[in-house]
């Protein structure tokens, strides 16, 4: 029997982790002259130059992905630097895996918040793959570089007896978040999050429906559940 479970806060270890506020001013991303220009030649040949980024008064800039499929949310990923946000407009959108043994979406070593418009406006169907590696939204997190997920509808339609992944997070960031999510699973093997290395932050503010939140010490394995608690404060 499928339950439904609603985590309020669940802490890897305690992590102050600050939303970043500030007045947006609009700007399109041109050839001309411009304060502040993320995009390098690389990133231009994938066509981001077309995407429309908000600048903010710390120099760190919000980039708006043009839909909520994959292909534009991966462009704006790439295009964005540490400390932006990607915002993803509200829509409904299939994520699927391209390539074998690779996610749909990916983050890497980026500290960068990625904001769907809200639970049921942002609505992501995960078709992605039950084999290694092909999870829904990979993100492989590093020390000093925090990381956000917020304000999306995550849906796993696949009913397989494999195990499928939704998030998957690796690395060594020490205070990544997961807030304001919607996971929902029709099948019996669901890991909406999977967490595994040496890395912490905080899950919270999270709708579960027949999926799990998965947490696995790499380093120390099962000895991890003896190792003393070091929390910080607030």
């Amino acid at each position: 029997m499928k339950t439904r479970i609603r985590f309020t806060t669940v802490l890897f270890t305690m992590a102050l982790i600050v939303t970043l506020g500030a007045l947006l001013i609009t700007t399109v991303v041109s050839s001309g002259p411009s304060t502040r220009d993320p995009l390098d030649a690389e990133s231009a040949d994938r066509g981001t130059s077309a995407l429309q980024h908000t600048l903010q008064p710390n120099g760190t800039a919000a980039w708006h992905a043009a839909s909520c499929s994959q292909t534009d949310i991966q462009a704006a990923i790439d295009a964005a630097s540490d400390g932006d946000i990607v915002l993803v407009p509200a829509g409904q959108c299939v994520w699927s895996t391209l390539v074998a043994h690779t996610p749909a979406v990916s983050i890497s070593g980026k500290g960068i918040t990625l904001q769907g418009a809200g639970i049921d406006q942002t609505v992501i169907t995960d078709t992605s793959g039950t084999s290694w590696g092909e999870s829904m939204l990979h993100v492989m997190g590093m020390e000093g570089h925090p990381f956000r997920i917020t304000g999306f509808s995550f849906i796993e339609i696949i009913d397989s007896e494999e195990s499928t992944t939704g998030i998957s997070i690796q690395g060594d960031c020490k205070n990544f978040r997961i807030d304001h999510n919607s996971f929902v699973s029709e099948g019996a093997n669901y890991t909406s999050v999977f967490v595994n290395g040496s890395t912490y932050g905080v899950i919270d503010h999270n709708d579960f429906y027949n999926g799990r939140v998965l947490v696995f010490d790499a380093i120390y394995g099962n000895e991890s559940w003896q190792r003393p608690l070091s929390l910080g404060s607030a």
